[in-house]
């Protein structure tokens, strides 16, 4: 795999100037705004499969990576998340974005049949 071997060899070259190192920034905003709302390049919209693949794609090389510098001495790595995410369940604020259920009510998704 190249991200991997590029990875080792930019790890090897720089390592002892970088502390911690970021595989992707925020791969699902990269994605999404790639290929679902055509804002990035390559400017697709709707290209549903294809944002799957591409995810999937730098998971997987994020994953690949990541082992790869964690198994060099002194290596640390991470992805930057997107900054849209939900709050801890113990913030005050979760419950703006998601209502608490009662305790009683259960969601279950809709039946969906195909012809």
């Amino acid at each position: 795999m190249h991200f991997v071997e590029w990875s080792r060899t930019a790890f090897r070259l720089f390592g002892s100037r970088i502390s911690l190192w970021c595989t992707f920034n925020e791969p699902t905003c990269t994605t999404f705004c790639g290929f679902i709302v055509g804002l990035h390049p390559p400017g697709e919209l709707l290209s549903l499969v294809t944002a799957g693949h591409v995810i999937c794609n730098m998971l997987r090389a994020h994953t690949a990576a990541y082992f790869a510098i964690k198994a060099l001495p002194g290596g640390e790595a991470s992805r930057a998340r997107s900054h849209a995410r939900p709050p801890p369940p113990s913030s005050p604020d979760r419950s703006l974005i998601f209502p608490p259920l009662p305790p009683t009510q259960t969601v279950t998704a809709p039946n969906r049949t195909h012809a």
